[in-house]
């Protein structure tokens, strides 16, 4: 490419991103907003695919190359039975037990031990309060992690959110555009590219492995933003392998992401160790506008304690933010009695519908004080009727309302915090703090995205390796003609799952 190409290619993808955050950040239309910034990265990718001669479609751009491939080379030939192993335990870990023993029936041994890693993973999971962010859902977690695996979770969490889109206008979407400096803090950026190399590097050592050719690695751009890494391996080779080649090379990917989760957990886990050494305790960060503390407490006062409790972490006060009631906070030099948070109505549905109103604070129910969402389940518990006191646009009122068959008020509440807090530097240590919480956020943000992008790709949409794998499941049970169109039809309805759960982050639903 000449200078000339390279300079005006480095211009256009420095006002690309600028137009992109511009537009992302901005009060705009949500519909503007979405059309927009399809038009920036179309436009932009347009270009990039035209300059660098690369495959692109829609704004979409693949951007291929031979680097790492002589790293691939080399982890595979040391280490080809632990990488074979590790690809084994992740077809259990990705798609369940049963179609654990469907691949090692004939190894009882591998299977068990499978089985049991798996169960003891699952267990952990449901011990772990919202995994899938709806409620109900989150109690059929065991089950559909021993019975279908990550997948299975990637499944529940999608029909759970759908099911509550339509339900509420108040639910959360169950899928967002990964952005930095948008839906994500600026520093996830590092771990993405952290989890797309070992995707891509583990897709790249079974291939090696399992001697299918790679022809070529690289990423893949939406416009100018990274969405993707790629590891390119000879179709037509990939095709000739045994189904048991193919279920390793393409589950590496997701396998890999897993381990490197449990590595960057127990990594970020160590590393929050060395807190103390350098955090100087708690202060107050702000307080909300017309919230319960406002004039009792002021930005930088110092959390000593709460209700005799030393606080020496932000998250230590997250507790007293659920339980809602009020809590004597020492700052050292007085204690105040402060409700933490207020229990506000975010949406009102039948039979609430015109006598409550979005905004609303409960107060009482029956006179009964209510300070969190499971006080207000236990205040309305076999009544047919009830009386709320409540702060509507700072001024008490009381209403009345039946609930209906169910027992249900209809309306959705959230815990709204009183007051922010932060944790701050000792004395003389404010840079070495910084350091350390924006290490502490990559580390953070690379557990997470990794067990997220280990769960996305064994979903059954068309473009993941889940779906490759379904597809030749398939074909090898049912002929080639049937096993695609029973793939495509699987596929079909995973997409309507990802458009219901990103249309209500666009605010189309």
């Amino acid at each position: 490419m000449r200078l000339a190409d390279k300079l005006v290619l480095s211009a256009v993808v420095l006002a690309s991103l600028l137009l992109f955050f511009a537009t992302a950040l901005s009060e705009l239309d949500n519909y503007v907003k979405f059309l927009a910034i399809i038009g920036i990265m179309t436009l932009s990718g347009a270009y990039i695919k035209r300059v660098t001669g690369s495959w692109g479609r829609f704004g979409v751009v693949m951007l291929r190359g031979k680097n790492g491939l002589d790293l691939m080379k080399s982890l595979g030939d040391r280490y080809p039975e632990a990488f074979r192993k590790l690809a084994d335990f992740g077809l259990t870990l990705c798609f369940g037990i049963p179609y654990g023993y469907y691949v090692f029936r004939k190894e009882p041994k591998k299977l068990l031990i499978h089985s049991l890693i798996l169960a003891v993973f699952a267990l952990g999971l449901h011990f772990t309060p919202l995994v899938t962010a709806v409620p109900w859902a989150d109690e059929l977690v065991l089950g559909v992690v021993l019975l279908f695996g990550l997948a299975g979770i990637g499944l529940l969490s999608l029909f759970a959110s759908a099911i509550s889109i339509f339900a509420s206008k108040a639910a959360a979407p169950g899928v967002a555009p990964l952005v930095p400096g948008v839906t994500v803090p600026y520093e996830a950026a590092v771990a993405m590219v952290i989890i797309l190399i070992v995707h891509e590097v583990a897709h790249g050592i079974l291939a090696r492995i399992e001697r299918v050719k790679v022809r070529s690695s690289g990423i893949v751009l939406w416009g100018v933003l990274p969405v993707g890494a790629f590891v390119e391996p000879d179709e037509k080779a990939l095709g000739k392998a045994d189904l048991m080649k193919k279920r390793r090379v393409l589950i590496a990917g997701s396998a890999s992401n897993f381990y490197f989760f449990l590595l960057f957990a127990v990594i970020t886990l160590a590393f929050s160790l060395l807190a103390p050494l350098l955090a100087g305790g708690v202060a107050i960060a702000s307080v909300q506008a017309g919230s319960p503390a406002l004039g009792l407490l002021h930005s930088g006062e110092p959390v000593i304690a709460i209700n005799g409790t030393l606080i020496s972490s932000a998250s230590d006060v997250l507790p007293y933010y659920l339980a809602g009631g009020p809590v004597l906070i020492d700052n050292g030099s007085a204690t105040k009695l402060v409700q933490p948070s207020s229990l506000v109505v975010r949406d009102v549905e039948a039979p609430s519908f015109g006598i409550l109103k979005q905004g609303d604070v409960l107060k009482t129910v029956d006179g009964e004080k209510v300070y969190s969402s499971d006080g207000l389940r236990a205040a309305l518990k076999g009544k047919e009727g009830v009386a709320i006191g409540l702060l509507r646009d700072g001024e008490a009122e009381n209403v009345s309302v039946y609930l209906d068959n169910g027992g249900r008020l209809g309306i959705t509440v959230i815990q709204q915090p009183s007051f922010a807090v932060n944790t701050v530097a000792k004395p003389g240590l404010a840079w070495p703090f910084a350091l350390y919480i924006l290490l502490f956020s990559i580390l953070t943000f690379t557990a997470l995205l990794n067990f997220a992008l280990a769960v996305v790709n064994v979903l059954p949409l068309f473009i993941t390796d889940g779906h490759q794998i379904l597809q030749a499941e398939l074909i090898e049970a049912f002929g080639k003609k049937r096993g695609i169109a029973v793939s495509l039809a699987v596929g079909a309805i995973a997409l309507v799952l990802i458009l219901i759960n990103l249309a209500r982050w666009f605010k189309v639903l």
